[in-house]
C-alpha cells in the first residue's frame, strides 16, 4: 500500500536528483585521479553492480599516470585535522556566562566537567568520531561537499557518528542557506534493512526475502528523508507550551514499494554538513581538489607522455625484412 508523504519524498528525490546531476561529471573526474581506492560507487550505481578491486586497479592504472594530487589531498585532510579537531587537545569549551555576566567558579568547575564529558564520549572507542571526521575531510578537501551523521547510540555507546558518502547525500537548503532537508538515497541487503528498520515493519514482499537463505543478500534502495516536521502537537504545562513533537522529522521509504517504513524525529538537524567553498545559490560547493582538476590532468598528460616516450628510447620498434 503506498503513501502520500512516500510519494511526496520520491517526487522530491527527482528533483534532488535532477539538480545534483550537474555535479557529478566533476565528482567522477575527481575520483579517477584523486579517491583510487574506493569502489567505483558512480558507475556501480548506474550499472547497479559493483566492480571488483582488480577491474577497479585494471581500469585506472591504464588511465592514471600521476598520483600526486592523491597524496596532497591526504596530507591536507591530515592537516585540517590537526588544526581544527586535534585528538590530543581540547578544542572547545563550555560557559554559562551571557555577555554581561561572569562566571562564579562553581560554574565553571561544573561547565569543564560537562566539557571533559563530552569529549570522553566523543573520543570513545564506540562513538566512531575519528574515523567518520577523518572521512568527512577526506570528502571536503576532494568533492566539496560532506556529510557527519550523528544518532543516538545503544547500550553504553550514547551518540554514534557516521560520515555519510557524498554519492548517497542531496541536500535543500532553506531562504538563508542552512541545509534543513537532507536525502540519503542508499542500499542495503534484505537481512541489513530488516536489522535496521524492523522485521515487522518491513512489506510482504521483503519480509519474503528476509525470509530465504538463498534471497536475503539482496539489494533494496532505500531513502531516508530528514525534513522539518509542518505541524507540531503542544501541550499546556505549568504555564508554559511543551511541543510534543520532535522539531524535525525522520522518515525510512523503500523505493519499490513507495512505502514509509520507519518514522522517527530529532530534535536538532542530525546531519551536519561541511563545505570548502560555496557560493551563493550553488547547493553543493567546490574543493581544492576541483580547483586543481585542470592542473592534474596537465600532469597526467605530460606523464603519459613522458613514458610512452622513455619507452620508444628503451624499446623502440623494429622492422624484419620479409
Amino acid at each position: 500500500m503506498t503513501d502520500s508523504r512516500a510519494r511526496d519524498i520520491l517526487s522530491r528525490q527527482a528533483e534532488l536528483d535532477t539538480e545534483r546531476a550537474t555535479y557529478e561529471p566533476v565528482w567522477e573526474a575527481v575520483a579517477e585521479f584523486c579517491d583510487p581506492d574506493p569502489p567505483d560507487i558512480w558507475s556501480g550505481r548506474r550499472t547497479s553492480r559493483s566492480d571488483s578491486q582488480a577491474e577497479r586497479q585494471e581500469r585506472r592504472g591504464s588511465r592514471v599516470y600521476a598520483n600526486t594530487i592523491n597524496s596532497a589531498a591526504n596530507r591536507l585532510a591530515a592537516g585540517l585535522e590537526s588544526l581544527i579537531i586535534p585528538q590530543s587537545e581540547k578544542w572547545h569549551g563550555l560557559t554559562t556566562a551571557e555577555m554581561d555576566d561572569d562566571e562564579t567558579d562553581e560554574e565553571k568547575e561544573w561547565a569543564e566537567a560537562l566539557r571533559d564529558f563530552l569529549f570522553a564520549l566523543r573520543y570513545s572507542a564506540n562513538s566512531n568520531f575519528v574515523p567518520a571526521t577523518q572521512a568527512c575531510l577526506r570528502n571536503v578537501v576532494r568533492y566539496g561537499p560532506a556529510y557527519l551523521y550523528a544518532e543516538e547510540g545503544f547500550g553504553g555507546t550514547l551518540i554514534r557518528y557516521a560520515s555519510i558518502p557524498v554519492v548517497e547525500g542531496y541536500l535543500s537548503r532553506n531562504r538563508w542557506g542552512q541545509v534543513d532537508i537532507f536525502h540519503r538515497r542508499y542500499e542495503r541487503t534484505a537481512r541489513q534493512a530488516a536489522q535496521l528498520l524492523g522485521y515487522e515493519k518491513l512489506p510482504a514482499r521483503i519480509k519474503a526475502l528476509v525470509d530465504d537463505p538463498a534471497k536475503c543478500e539482496e539489494k533494496i534502495s532505500l531513502i531516508q528523508c530528514v525534513q522539518p516536521r509542518d505541524e507540531r502537537r503542544m501541550y499546556r504545562k505549568g504555564g508554559f507550551y511543551q511541543y510534543l513533537d520532535q522539531a524535525f522529522a525522520s522518515y525510512h521509504v523503500i523505493e519499490d514499494e513507495e512505502e514509509i517504513v520507519r518514522e522517527s524525529g530529532f530534535r536538532t538537524f542530525p546531519v551536519s554538513t561541511f563545505n570548502w567553498r560555496r557560493y551563493e545559490g550553488d547547493a553543493y560547493g567546490i574543493s581544492p581538489a576541483i580547483e586543481a582538476l585542470t592542473t592534474v590532468r596537465e600532469e597526467n598528460a605530460v606523464r603519459r607522455s613522458g613514458l610512452r616516450a622513455l619507452q620508444q628510447i628503451t624499446d623502440p620498434p623494429t622492422a624484419s625484412k620479409a
